[in-house]
């Protein structure tokens, strides 16, 4: 972040660093992402962020914990190997102390990206809640990432799918791996009380 500007129309507009490489959405589509000990740093950096959107700082007076409710590999900048950047917090919300009841009618996110309860209109009132829905999208993610391409599929309508259902095996990813089939393990993707 380096600033930020107005203009006569009060349109807010944020100043930050440019990522010539894009999202990490667009590197996947590149296919320049190729070493899996790579593959899994990218994971844990990205696991890193969102661990600390969603971690409680009011201990710190700094901030309560927040859900993206949009996360998905368009919204992570690959600025380098060493470097990934969430964006587009336009549909985040703060969580403090106060539940949250989402209107059923109203979806926030990407389709393919929104776990199984935003999608049915299921998902409850407790504060943790969409937190649980990023940890599904962050899954999604990952196997964009392990399986080094982005899912391409277009959004499908409100019936729930699990976008890679028929490949969620470490082999279908050509990896004996110990850590990725450890992390496809804990990705438990459907059940929220699992994520």
């Amino acid at each position: 972040y380096y600033g930020y500007s107005i203009n006569n129309n009060d349109n807010y507009y944020i100043i930050t660093e440019l990522s010539q490489h894009g999202s990490l959405r667009d590197v996947l589509r590149s296919r320049l992402l190729k070493d899996e000990n790579e593959l899994l740093l990218i994971c844990k950096q990205i696991s890193n962020g969102l661990e600390y959107l969603h971690k409680d700082k009011e201990n710190e007076n700094v901030r309560p914990r927040i859900a993206h409710r949009d996360f998905k590999s368009d919204n992570i900048l690959y600025l380098n190997e060493n470097k990934l950047v969430i964006c587009d917090f336009a549909m985040s919300i703060k969580l403090d102390q106060n539940p949250i009841c989402p209107n059923e009618q109203q979806q926030i996110g990407t389709p393919r990206y929104m776990s199984p309860e935003l999608l049915v209109g299921t998902i409850g009132c407790e504060t943790d809640a969409l937190l649980k829905c990023d940890v599904y999208a962050l899954g999604i993610v990952f196997w964009e990432i392990l399986s080094r391409y982005p899912y391409d599929k277009k959004d499908h309508d409100q019936k729930y799918e699990l976008p890679f259902e028929k490949q969620l095996t470490a082999r279908n990813l050509n990896s004996s791996n110990p850590q990725i089939n450890d992390m496809l393990q804990i990705i438990n993707l459907e059940k929220p009380l699992n994520r």
